[in-house]
């Protein structure tokens, strides 16, 4: 009963008779003699070497697959990241063009560049009313391409709107 109710696995080896004991019967593995017991209980030195071997072999190609999977994984990132940043550039790059057309539209050199011209007093303040004038003030007329010394001749004058 203590056999038959034993959790680990049990080889009844009670020797050279010829009679079966009611323990061989309740055994898990019956053997003939203590030798062969013990055979089946422990795998041979060279069995146990060559499975040692064989997983070797086998976690040897599975490291390999896994760096081999993880290289082309971290290739595909580098390529994303890469792609993303050059996205980025390129959207940052559209903007700044943007902005640099509508700050040259604003740029007070384009005004000057389409023919206009600035009136500063000599402390380089804009000149923008003709009340600002008076017969022989000087000022300086500021041009695209450079500046004319310039004095008021005669009194300024409103334009006529009637």
């Amino acid at each position: 009963r203590a056999i038959a109710a034993c959790s680990v696995p049990t080889i009844s080896a009670v020797g050279h008779e010829v009679d079966m004991s009611i323990a061989d019967l309740v055994a898990d593995v019956r053997a003939p003699t203590p030798s062969a017991a013990a055979e089946a209980a422990v795998r041979a030195s060279s069995e146990v070497r060559a499975d040692l071997r064989k997983y070797a072999l086998r976690m040897s190609g599975a490291s390999r697959a896994l760096v081999r999977a993880r290289r082309d994984q971290l290739r595909h990132l580098t390529r994303d990241i890469a792609d993303a940043g050059a996205g980025q550039v390129a959207s940052r790059r559209r903007l700044l063009e943007q902005l640099a057309g509508k700050l040259h539209a604003l740029s007070p050199l384009a005004t000057l560049g389409r023919g206009y011209a600035v009136a500063r007093d000599p402390d380089g303040r804009a000149l923008t009313s003709v009340d600002s004038f008076a017969d022989g003030d000087a000022f300086d007329l500021v041009l695209r391409d450079g500046v004319v010394p310039s004095r008021v001749s005669g009194a300024p004058r409103k334009p006529d709107h009637s």
